[in-house]
């Protein structure tokens, strides 16, 4: 599973999550740090599916 943050144009600028982890709910936190306020997109890549969603980093 890879779980990883980029900016509206595709650009990787953090990764969460980089590693095999069995089946279940698991979760991961955003710190922020060095991040500008504005709207990323958090995006989950499993074996088969992949899932994106827009998050929006107020300060």
């Amino acid at each position: 599973m890879r779980t990883a943050i980029a900016l509206l144009l595709g650009r990787t600028v953090a990764v969460l999550a980089d590693e095999e982890v069995e089946t279940g709910r698991h979760t991961a936190s955003l710190g922020g740090a060095g991040l500008a306020s504005g709207v990323y997109l958090v995006r989950l890549v499993a074996t088969d599916r992949v899932f994106t969603r827009r998050v929006t980093l107020v300060r």
